[in-house]
């Protein structure tokens, strides 16, 4: 199914089965996408502020230049997703799975990751400040020119994470 450039803002979406579908440049604020599966779906350049996508599968989903605040990734799996470039802040990726995701150059504020499962993971030259990244596990996790001031990573874990060139000023990294 094809919603490029659609409007919908407030749809309720869920437990629909979008697998491949198309948002490319849609506007999907405050809308329900729980429990979809949405695997391979593309969202590039899609708005997305206040929507939840709670529990979704995302697996290989493209959120490339996609923006909003407040969007609730809570429990979504994201493995192999690409959220590059995108603009997602104060957003919920608690309990998410986004495994092999890239985050890469993403401005990502103030957005929470908490005992989120980031394993090789990429958030090369991400902007993270003040993000809460308590307890997630960061097994082979790329940070290499990150942005992390002010960010939490109590009780992370993970073997290899890379931080090099990483921006950790006034980041509590506590165990």
């Amino acid at each position: 199914a094809t919603f490029a450039e659609a409007a919908l803002s407030r749809a309720d979406l869920e437990g629909a089965r979008l697998e491949g579908a198309s948002f490319h440049d849609a506007r999907l604020e405050k809308c329900l996408v729980w429990k979809t599966s949405a695997a391979g779906a593309g969202f590039r350049r899609a708005r997305l502020d206040g929507s939840s996508f709670q529990e979704a599968d995302l697996t290989r989903a493209s959120f490339a230049g996609a923006t909003g605040s407040r969007v609730n990734f809570t429990g979504a799996k994201l493995d192999d997703a690409d959220l590059s470039d995108a603009r997602l802040t104060s957003c919920h990726f608690t309990h998410a799975s986004a495994r092999r995701a890239l985050f890469e150059r993403s401005v990502l504020d103030e957005s929470r990751f908490f005992k989120a499962e980031l394993g090789r993971a990429s958030f090369a030259n991400a902007r993270l400040l003040g993000a809460d990244l308590c307890k997630a596990r960061l097994s082979d996790a790329r940070f290499t020119g990150a942005n992390l001031f002010d960010a939490k990573l109590l009780d992370a874990a993970g073997e290899r994470a890379d931080f090099t060139r990483a921006n950790l000023a006034r980041a509590r990294i506590e165990r």
